[in-house]
């Protein structure tokens, strides 16, 4: 099982073509897109990337703030899975970056 972590700035035509070739790759099901606002500011982010191989983060160049739910994405650590009236639990996330 492969996990793919990918950065994507503002989309030439380019860009957005390999954006969408990369979730058609990996199936729908498999890909995610969020924020990075939204991953490091909501603690139910990181569940929705639980099962996922590829996570597209947008925005990310607008993002001021602290990194630290990415920082433990890149750097394989743990990411806490939390879901509302569940227990909360740690996940590894495992991946490749694309350039």
């Amino acid at each position: 099982m492969f996990h793919e972590c990918v950065h994507f700035r503002s989309l030439s035509l380019a860009e957005n073509i390999a954006r969408r070739l990369a979730f058609v790759l990996v199936g729908k099901d498999n890909a995610i897109t969020t924020k990075l606002k939204e991953l490091e500011s909501n603690r139910f982010e990181t569940a929705g990337i639980y099962g996922r191989r590829l996570v597209a983060i947008e925005e990310a160049d607008k993002y001021g703030g602290a990194v630290s739910v990415l920082k433990a994405m890149t750097g394989q650590d743990s990411l806490r899975l939390e879901r509302k009236g569940q227990q909360q639990e740690g996940f590894p996330y495992c991946h490749k970056a694309l350039p």
